[in-house]
């Protein structure tokens, strides 16, 4: 079973990363799954629609980030500490933050499969 995004213990567990701050040996054995990635989920999928039903993107710069961010929480009060490391310049946080109380759950066994 492979590891998920979180380059520094060994369970598997989903947990959005900044690219570059991961070093090459922290990677691996991990798995890294991309924002683009994330669309070949079903759930992963509604995450992105909620995203743009609340006008939550509008340069588009910061949303890959927050949707994966928000993709590898499980639970509501995860989600609220991951907006926490996301800046947006463009939308202010209202819409983003709607967005994430729209959007589901991501389970990690469905993660597995992409």
């Amino acid at each position: 079973k492979p590891k998920f995004l979180y380059p520094f213990f060994s369970q598997d567990v989903a947990k959005s990363v900044n690219a570059c701050l991961v070093e090459l040996p922290q990677a691996d054995g991990r798995r890294f799954i991309t924002a683009k990635q994330l669309s070949k989920s079903q759930t992963a999928r509604k995450v992105q629609k909620a995203f743009a039903d609340n006008f939550a993107s509008q340069c588009g710069y910061c949303t890959p980030g927050f949707i994966s961010g928000v993709t590898s929480c499980s639970t509501s009060d995860q989600r609220e500490l991951e907006l926490n490391g996301h800046i947006c310049r463009c939308t202010g946080y209202f819409p983003i933050k709607n967005a994430v109380k729209d959007s589901p759950i991501v389970d990690i066994e469905e993660l597995a499969q992409l």
